[in-house]
């Protein structure tokens, strides 16, 4: 089922218990002026209406501020024990092309204070689109407005015992063949929903948000938040390591902002997924013959490295804001923030983290290795960056090989062939322990190939995985026939009985059959505080050894 509530440090946030009406909604890309107004109804159980009030929020926001909190544009003396009490926070979702910010597409965080309980809603807007000349006998269209009446709601969550998708292959994999037919490799389409983007629901201090509201006040906790507000003139942070010289698709020209525009707002979670094709490919991952760029070197000798690059386990999570785009660690490294714009078949990437830069500095402390650095597919988020890290590390640990790794994302993200994920920096093809090649062929029309990977090695570095609390994990996409491998494993070892199921089921619970991983396997992360621009994904459960 869809999550019901948000636990923050401060007070659980109650969800789908408020209906947004007549809410219009207006971002001027010129002023950078961001205004909504409209009525904020809250629900019971039973839906029905029990209070509602009116509000008009806005701000004007700097030009590389991708999150802003709104204010009220008049003042009131209005509490939350008489009426609904609305704030709101919004993180952009756009560049334009030098990479300032966009607020033109936009995810709004309401936060809805009512009798010592507190509410959130999320909306998505998105320009207003322009209409199409009518032919010179149409009748003229009626004029559009930029209202909406319809609450949030999510989509139907998959049933729990539906199948998986794709049953076991019956036949060995072969190496894909160009792309010329325009299939795109799918993963999760139909066996997922999307959910809300990570927003700023946990990060935002809701005793700031109603200061003057003795009442609310009373049952808000008092915390210390990851991120807090960038003050305005913060000094410019060092830069963060320079990335490789990966050139975009297409020439950077600055986009002169469009006129004044009026935008829409949309419901967040329920959305289309592309079609999958009938006949998932089933591929391997060989290196393209042509390369897309030259192929960097990777350092003989040692280099310099700051905190983060180590090798030691770093916390992901953002403990002081600097700037829009950066925030502090705790131990004082710098990283970036809202890399994963978007979800991961339709996003894009900002300020990728180039993990072949990671294994040049860590040079021979580097227990992972970038196989295809000529396809310049090895840019991640901070998050996914170090968890590759950290898999490589357990690997060198307990089987003295290193990860291999190949496709995760192009330098700015976005559609990848044969990809339709990899989109935003959080997924990754990694291949499975082995000492038999980097992407031996695991999985056969027979079964597995058990000298081609250590199965306990596999379930071992799965499980550590799901454990990286800082850095959760979504799914791992593998072939039906290994999941059968680790299942019969588990249980001969024992592994799903006594004080270690519990880590085991979480395994078998978030692992999935996709057709085309034989000979790697797909890692997704979750969406964390440090992308607030990410969107996740809702799965079922597989219980897949049940």
């Amino acid at each position: 089922p869809t999550p019901q509530t948000i636990e923050t440090a401060q007070a659980t946030l109650h969800l789908e218990k408020i209906k947004m009406k007549g809410v219009v909604l207006n971002y001027d890309a010129i002023t950078r002026r961001f205004s909504v107004k409209g009525t904020a109804i809250v629900l019971d159980e039973n839906k029905k209406e029990l209070a509602d009030n009116d509000f008009s929020l806005s701000a004007v926001h700097a030009a590389d501020d991708a999150s802003f909190r709104l204010t009220p544009t008049e003042k009131s003396t209005i509490k939350s024990n008489e009426k609904p009490v609305v704030r709101a926070q919004v993180t952009c979702l756009d560049t334009f092309s030098d990479d300032t910010i966009d607020c033109s597409k936009a995810v709004v965080d309401f936060f809805i204070a009512y009798k010592k309980q507190i509410y959130t809603e999320q909306m998505e807007t998105k320009p207003k689109a322009a209409a199409k000349p009518a032919a010179p006998t149409a009748t003229p269209p009626a004029p559009s407005t930029a209202k909406s009446d319809s609450p949030v709601t999510p989509q139907k969550t998959p049933a729990p015992g539906a199948p998986a998708t794709d049953a076991a292959v019956d036949a060995p994999p072969t190496a894909a063949a160009p792309d010329d037919t325009g299939a795109l490799q799918t993963e999760d389409e139909d066996d997922s929903i999307l959910g809300r983007y990570q927003g700023q629901a946990q990060t935002t201090d809701l005793s700031k948000e109603f200061d003057v509201d003795d009442e609310i006040q009373s049952v808000i906790k008092p915390a210390n938040f990851t991120i807090p507000d960038v003050k305005p003139g913060a000094p410019a942070p060092t830069a963060p390591p320079k990335k490789d010289n990966v050139k975009p698709a297409t020439p950077t020209t600055r986009v002169k902002p469009a006129p004044p525009v009026t935008t829409t707002l949309v419901k967040p979670v329920p959305a289309t997924p592309a079609p999958a094709p009938s006949k998932p490919p089933v591929v391997t991952k060989p290196p393209v013959t042509t390369p897309a760029t030259p192929t960097p070197t990777i350092p003989a000798t040692p280099v310099k490295t700051v905190p983060a690059d180590t090798g030691k386990k770093v916390d992901v999570t953002p403990v002081k804001s600097i700037s829009a785009i950066t925030a502090e660690l705790v131990d004082g490294t710098l990283r970036y923030i809202d890399q994963a714009i978007g979800f991961t078949d339709q996003g894009k990437l900002r300020n990728g983290t180039s993990l072949l830069e990671k294994q040049r500095k860590l040079n021979t402390s580097a227990f992972f290795e970038v196989v295809y650095p000529d396809r310049a597919m090895y840019f991640a988020t901070f998050e996914m960056a170090e968890m590759i890290v950290r898999l490589g590390n357990k690997l060198n640990d307990t089987f003295n090989r290193k990860l291999n790794v190949s496709d995760i994302s192009s330098l700015k993200g976005g559609l990848a062939k044969p990809h339709l994920s990899h989109q935003i920096g959080m997924d990754a093809d990694l291949g499975y322990p082995s000492t038999n090649g980097k992407f031996p062929q695991v999985s056969t029309g027979n079964g597995v190939d058990s000298s081609k990977y250590s199965v306990a090695k596999t379930f071992d570095l799965f499980r550590f995985a799901f454990q990286q609390k800082d850095i959760p994990v979504a799914r791992i996409f593998v072939d039906q026939n290994i999941i059968k491998d680790l299942c019969k494993y588990a249980k001969a070892a024992g592994e799903l009985a006594g004080d270690k199921k519990s880590a085991a089921q979480v395994v078998f619970d978030n692992i999935q059959h996709v057709a085309g991983h034989g000979n790697h396997f797909h890692l997704r992360l979750k969406c964390g505080p440090g992308q607030k621009t990410c969107r996740d994904r809702i799965y079922r459960v597989m219980n897949q050894c049940g």
